[in-house]
């Protein structure tokens, strides 16, 4: 399973760089910093996090592309079920 926190901090700093809130710089720095974490504090393997920044990445280019539309949010909702049931099934 992805890295939970790995994700939402790609979502939310990709999301504040693809509207000009943040600059490119941070944003980096805010995912590198919190995934780091992750790994040094032997929560998440470092596949684990990648795949939360990959989908987390994916979620905000989504959310940005749609505009914040209910459309956007069925589709991360069905992506996140998927995996959700993928982790639970073992398939």
């Amino acid at each position: 399973m992805p890295s939970g926190h790995a994700e939402t901090v790609t979502l939310l700093s990709s999301l504040l760089y693809l509207y000009a809130f943040i600059p490119l710089w941070l944003c980096l720095t805010l995912i590198l910093i919190f995934s780091g974490q992750r790994i040094t504090s032997n929560m998440h393997t470092i596949p684990q996090v990648l795949a939360g920044i990959y989908f987390g990445y994916l979620y905000a280019l989504l959310y940005h592309h749609f505009n914040f539309s209910v459309y956007s949010f069925l589709i991360v909702l069905s992506i996140g079920s998927i995996l959700a049931l993928l982790s639970i099934y073992h398939v």
